[in-house]
């Protein structure tokens, strides 16, 4: 079972990244990042966060491909982002999103608590964690140079293996 500093900790890096991420004049990834500002809306009753720019995202998991697209990835100080699609406060059918946050803003590999990956398509939402909420181990980051893509892989809550790649 995870620490409640523990998860006190992880909740507070996803939340103090993402809002970082929707702040105005975060340094943008990349060469050829557009410029755009996130919208709020509701859905369902709910709080949504649309994302926007020219980030992409494909995530294998259990035989299946799913495709992200429409977002942007944010170099921070200490931290690197990639926010794709539409971000709902519950999963909701007829949105995606993808979320991935690592605690560094250089090339080269990430693992472990160095990382948080999670994806919402339609209802279906998965992360990378155990099903108590503890980062795995093995899960990875590649950042490429100049943060301009990445690859990650690792297991969800259910153990199941899942890949992807991203490009900024």
């Amino acid at each position: 079972m995870r620490k409640p500093s523990e998860m006190r900790r992880v909740a507070l890096l996803w939340l103090v990244v993402f809002g970082a991420s929707l702040a105005a004049g975060t340094g943008r990834a990349g060469e050829a990042a557009t410029e755009c500002t996130p919208k709020t809306k509701t859905v369902g009753g709910h709080r949504a966060t649309v994302f926007c720019g020219p980030a992409k995202a494909v995530v294998h998991m259990g035989g299946k491909t799913y495709s992200f697209s429409s977002g942007d990835c944010t170099k921070q100080p200490g931290a690197f982002t990639v926010n794709i699609g539409t971000k709902t406060a519950k999963p909701t059918a007829g949105y995606s999103y993808l979320g991935l946050i690592v605690q560094g803003n250089k090339s080269g590999t990430y693992m472990g608590d160095k990382v948080l990956i999670a994806f919402n398509v339609g209802r279906l939402h998965a992360s990378l964690l155990t099903p108590d909420g503890s980062a795995r181990a093995a899960t990875k980051v590649v950042l490429a140079s100049r943060l301009l893509s990445g690859t990650f892989s690792g297991k969800n809550e259910r153990g199941r293996r899942v890949t992807g790649s991203f490009t900024c």
